[in-house]
Parts: C-alpha cells; sequence; structure tokens
C-alpha cells in the first residue's frame, strides 16, 4: 500500500543551496547590540564584600596595636614598680634606726608610767572662756 501523497524531498536540487521564501528575514552577521543594564547585584556583591574585607583590616589592626600599647604600659608599669620597691626597701631600713631612737624616747618615760588614766578639769580657756583640760593621772599616790 502506498500513502495517499508522496513525500517530496526536503530542498531542493540546486547548486545555491536551498531556496528562501520571500517574506524571510536573513539574519545579520552582528546583529544590533542592545543597551546594557547596570548590573546592581554584582555591584552590590562587590561592595559588600569590599566592606567585609576593610573591617577584617581595620579589626586586625587595631587588635595589634591593642597589643603593642598595653606591653609599653605594663613595661612602664614594671619600672615603676621597681623603682617603687627600692625607695621603699631603704626607707625601710631608715625606720629601723627611727624605731630604736624612739624605743630610747619611751623609756625615758617610765617614771610616768603610774599614771595610767585621763582626768578631765573645767578651767578657763586661753581667750577667757571655760574649756576643758585633759591630764594623765592616776588613784594611787606615786610617792
Amino acid at each position: 500500500m502506498q500513502p495517499r501523497w508522496q513525500q517530496g524531498p526536503q530542498w531542493p536540487y540546486a547548486e545555491e543551496g536551498p531556496t528562501v521564501p520571500a517574506n524571510h528575514v536573513t539574519p545579520t552577521l552582528n546583529p544590533p547590540k542592545r543597551a546594557r543594564r547596570t548590573p546592581w547585584l554584582a555591584i552590590g556583591a562587590y561592595l559588600t564584600g569590599f566592606l567585609g574585607v576593610a573591617i577584617a583590616v581595620a579589626s586586625l589592626a587595631m587588635f595589634l596595636s591593642y597589643r603593642g600599647t598595653t606591653g609599653a604600659q605594663i613595661d612602664l608599669m614594671r619600672q615603676a614598680l621597681a623603682r617603687a620597691q627600692s625607695s621603699s626597701y631603704s626607707s625601710y631600713s631608715s625606720l629601723n634606726g627611727k624605731l630604736n631612737a624612739t624605743e630610747a624616747m619611751i623609756s625615758g618615760l617610765a617614771p610616768f608610767a603610774a599614771f595610767n588614766m585621763n582626768c578631765s578639769q573645767d578651767l578657763t580657756g586661753p581667750n577667757g572662756a571655760p574649756t576643758q583640760f585633759f591630764m594623765p593621772c592616776t588613784d594611787k599616790n606615786p610617792g
């Protein structure tokens, strides 16, 4: 059985190639360029990345400068502490001599040891007003 129609060749056999209908427009080799739009998404990504790198660099710089300044401050404090310790050692040694001199003065006050209480007396003060004066006293006769 034969088909109702016979299928002919798709392209006519011609030397110049396939035939083109009259209403067909042939594409040109360089089509006209459309106006390019601004790639806002890419620009936003670049700006975000740049901002992140800038913040990281600034943080690292601040951290390193902080470590440098605190190290210098700690060194200054160590030097001040060493100076204070050396001056306190010398003042302690001078205090020993002062303590010995004070003990000698206190031993000279031994006769007053019997006066172990404070007594008060109302007297006239330097400006003429009555004033209360305190003095050492004892309830025993020291003699």
